[in-house]
């Protein structure tokens, strides 16, 4: 997928949260400038497929409120969009955290967004090619990470969007935080899309 076609999926997914009336966007951080990116490549010695670099483009994770704990918030399963040095650093903790048959992190996964302290999305630099991201969704189960969730980045993005257009995931600004249908309808992986 080109670099326009990801902008637009993106813009895409932007305006089905907006349609929730979700603050999600005022938590966003900026765009990453693209410098930043090409010296995490060189950082870690890995090239960066083009998809990657446009969700950084995108928006360079968010940020939690203070008060407001859902608002730095994706609706569609509670993603936290990490920043890159965010990401950065979760990669490194996971990689020194190896520990022989238990917790098992491989080199080649790239964390994208994060589900508390229990399921990430990683970018699977090992099976994606330059034009073409793959994803994997981890959920640690005890000392070990469960069984994954494998997919690209446009199927990712379309889920998460066609489940906002449907509503199955909407802003509640009375209690200021997502709310989900459920159970998680039929088409829709349970994992990438809820909590």
């Amino acid at each position: 997928m080109s670099g326009a076609q990801v902008a637009a999926l993106l813009r895409r997914l932007e305006q089905a949260i907006t349609a929730q009336g979700s603050p999600f966007f005022t938590a966003a951080a900026p765009p990453i400038d693209p410098a930043r990116l090409d010296q995490a490549q060189e950082q870690v010695g890995v090239v960066f497929p083009d998809e990657l670099r446009q969700w950084w483009l995108w928006h360079d994770g968010s940020v939690p409120w203070r008060g407001r704990m859902a608002a730095h918030l994706i609706g569609v399963g509670g993603y936290w969009p990490l920043s890159l040095d965010r990401a950065l650093a979760e990669r490194e903790y996971w990689l020194k955290s190896r520990i022989p048959d238990a917790v098992w992190w491989p080199d080649t996964w790239f964390p994208l967004a994060q589900v508390a302290q229990v399921k990430w999305l990683n970018a699977d630099l090992e099976a994606s090619t330059p034009d073409r991201l793959v994803l994997t969704v981890a959920e640690l189960d005890g000392l070990t990470f469960g069984d994954e969730v494998r997919l690209t980045f446009p199927e990712l993005i379309e889920q998460w969007i066609s489940f906002l257009d449907a509503r199955y995931a909407w802003w509640d600004a009375a209690n200021d935080c997502w709310q989900h249908v459920l159970p998680c309808p039929p088409g829709y992986e349970r994992s990438l899309v809820i909590p």
